[in-house]
């Protein structure tokens, strides 16, 4: 195996680059038939990788490998690899690939269809490219002047600390969304999302810098969120696993839209600006494909709603509790 596959497999098994680390460890020990006891397995890990790990990290990592399926515990205290189960994974790992391709496919002849239209309409709508800065400086304006906005989320903001969200440039966003739709209640707030623990770690990461911190962080915005949907009915957000259509934002005034944002992001999932239309039949045809997902997805709330909160705190302690 290549150095290329082996940086690309912890993404393939949805595992952290650590506990890749360790699963290699527990194969190099068993294909050599050496002892593959926790003692072992720290000793390889540090050999191989030049890093240090902590005893009691190192059994909350194989706790989480043995709970994945990856592991098995054998005799002697041992662990071993189930070779059936990552194969397993993998394959059908390879079926979501599949078909997130054949989604990419659809959605960008679906965004074509939306350009295309736009081409044609006797009265040219106005179309341009905005990149980060002139984005969050649009979205505050929105936000100001809008009844209720509509927008899909890898994780809702509103829910952010006022920390956090300055550390990654929306502080300003933040404050106007917290001024009109939590402590007022001229703003209505509904977010299509797929709550990624992962993208909300690697925000708060990016601002502090420190695994551990970064982990408690996310927990607070979690818990954070859940208390805003208990105490807001003006916050309406919907959970859909698999998130799938264009990533747009739609600010409604009134009954009336008349705009919106087609979000562009990067490899990592992160904002780097948007194509801004202003066109009230395109954009009016954007909010009916919107709410249509939305009325189709979960509703975060109630007995329901701390299921699927509770869940995603389960997935973030999984990953990044070390």
């Amino acid at each position: 195996m290549d150095d290329l596959t082996l940086k690309r497999m912890p993404r393939w098994l949805d595992l952290t680059p650590q506990q890749f680390s360790i699963l290699l460890s527990v194969y190099f020990l068993q294909l050599s038939g050496s002892r593959t006891n926790p003692k072992s397995i720290l000793e390889r890990y540090v050999s191989d990788s030049g890093r240090r790990l902590q005893q009691s990290n190192l059994f909350t990592q194989l706790r989480v490998l043995v709970d994945r399926g990856f592991l098995v515990r054998g005799g002697d205290a041992c662990y071993l690899l189930d070779f059936d189960a990552l194969e397993s994974f993998l394959s059908s790992r390879r079926l979501v690939l599949v078909g997130e391709l054949e989604e990419f496919d659809r959605v960008s002849s679906q965004l074509r269809d939306f350009l295309r239209r736009v081409v044609l309409q006797e009265q040219r709508p106005r179309v341009f490219f905005m990149g980060y800065g002139e984005l969050m400086d649009s979205l505050v304006d929105s936000a100001s002047t809008a009844s209720c906005i509509l927008s899909t989320s890898l994780f809702p903001t509103v829910a952010y600390t006022p920390q956090l969200a300055s550390g990654i440039g929306r502080g300003e966003y933040l404050r106007v969304l917290w001024d009109r739709a939590v402590e007022g209640s001229g703003l209505g707030l509904r977010y299509l999302t797929c709550l990624d623990v992962d993208f909300l770690f690697n925000h708060c990461f990016r601002y502090l810098g420190d695994p551990g911190r970064a982990f408690r962080e996310s927990l607070v915005v979690i818990e954070e969120l859940s208390n805003l949907l208990e105490a807001h009915d003006n916050l309406d957000v919907r959970f859909l696993s698999d998130l799938q259509g264009l990533d747009v934002f739609i600010p409604e005034r009134g009954e009336a839209v008349r705009d919106f944002f087609l979000l562009s992001r990067d490899e990592h999932r992160d904002l780097t600006g948007a194509i801004f239309i202003s066109s009230q039949d395109i954009a009016a045809s954007m909010r009916t494909s919107f709410l249509q997902s939305f009325d189709y997805a979960e509703r975060v709330r109630g007995s329901k709603g701390e299921e699927i909160l509770e869940a995603a705190r389960r997935r973030l302690e999984e990953k990044y509790n070390v």
